[in-house]
C-alpha cells in the first residue's frame, strides 16, 4: 500500500499470524529512510502471553537486575495463573519480577499464562550479560 497520508489503516479479516510491515518516509527535499516492524494480528478470545523487560542487555559489574511486567491478554477468560522462568533457575509467580544475574552469559525469560478454560500460552526472550 502505497499513500501520502501520514495515517494509515489496513484491514486483515479472518487472518490471524505474526506479520512484518515497513514504512518510507520521503521528505519535501527527496531524502528517504525506512524502517520495518513486526506485529502480531490475534483471532478475538485469544490467549496472548506477553510481557515487558528493562533493561535487555548489560556490560558492566555484577550484579544486573531485571525488571519484568506481565503484558498477557486473555481475549475473555480470565487468566488464573502465571509463571516466571530464567535458564538460570529463578522463579516467580507475581504479575512483575525481577531477576538478578551475577555472571555473564545468555539468559532466557519466560513467562507462562494460562486462563480459566485451560488455554496456555508463553513468552521468551533472551537477556544478554557480561559483568566484570
Amino acid at each position: 500500500m502505497t499513500t501520502v497520508d501520514p495515517v494509515v489503516q489496513q484491514t486483515y479479516d479472518g487472518v490471524a499470524g505474526a506479520f512484518q510491515g515497513s514504512v518510507t518516509v520521503t521528505d519535501d527535499k527527496g531524502a528517504t529512510d525506512s524502517a520495518t516492524f513486526d506485529f502480531v494480528l490475534t483471532e478475538p478470545g485469544m490467549l496472548i502471553a506477553g510481557f515487558e523487560t528493562v533493561p535487555l542487555s548489560h556490560i558492566g559489574p555484577a550484579p544486573f537486575t531485571v525488571d519484568a511486567v506481565n503484558t498477557s491478554e486473555s481475549g475473555g477468560p480470565d487468566i488464573l495463573s502465571l509463571g516466571w522462568e530464567t535458564t538460570n533457575g529463578q522463579h516467580g509467580s507475581d504479575e512483575s519480577f525481577s531477576v538478578t544475574f551475577n555472571f555473564s552469559g545468555i539468559f532466557g525469560l519466560t513467562l507462562t499464562v494460562e486462563d480459566e478454560i485451560g488455554r496456555i500460552d508463553t513468552a521468551s526472550l533472551d537477556i544478554i550479560v557480561t559483568v566484570f
